[in-house]
């Protein structure tokens, strides 16, 4: 199948995988994630940008985006308002995020690879 695009524009510097969630497009982006609102017709408008570097490819659970900052040997892993990029939550981690780290969703927990250990997070609310 081709595909031609159908919608362009020179919003942001994206660096991994996005996700599209109830009407927007989450990407990531070399300074954290961007939230990109897809209106009618072929239009579409910035919305947002993370104040946090999370840069990572985002996922969505328990209510929250999830993306972890790759850069500069962080090891932070985010949990952010799809509403407006807001910091929700946060959470230090044994190691460093390698590149392109996404964060995998399950029904009550978050997987993520950092080193040579998987890690699993259960959600409490």
């Amino acid at each position: 199948h081709a595909m031609s695009p159908v919608l362009e524009a020179r919003m942001l510097v994206a660096i991994g995988g996005a996700l599209s969630l109830n009407g927007y497009v989450y990407e990531s982006c070399d300074d954290g994630i961007t939230a990109i609102r897809i209106g009618p017709g072929n239009t579409f408008s910035r919305t947002w940008n993370t104040p946090v570097p999370a840069t990572g490819p985002p996922v969505f659970a328990a209510g929250l985006l999830w993306s972890a900052d790759y850069r500069f040997g962080s090891r932070m892993l985010y949990g952010l308002s799809p509403q407006d990029g807001s910091v929700v939550a946060q959470v230090q981690l044994p190691g460093v995020v390698p590149h392109f780290a996404t964060p995998v969703s399950a029904p009550d927990r978050l997987y993520l690879a950092v080193g040579a250990s998987l890690l699993a997070y259960t959600f409490v609310y």
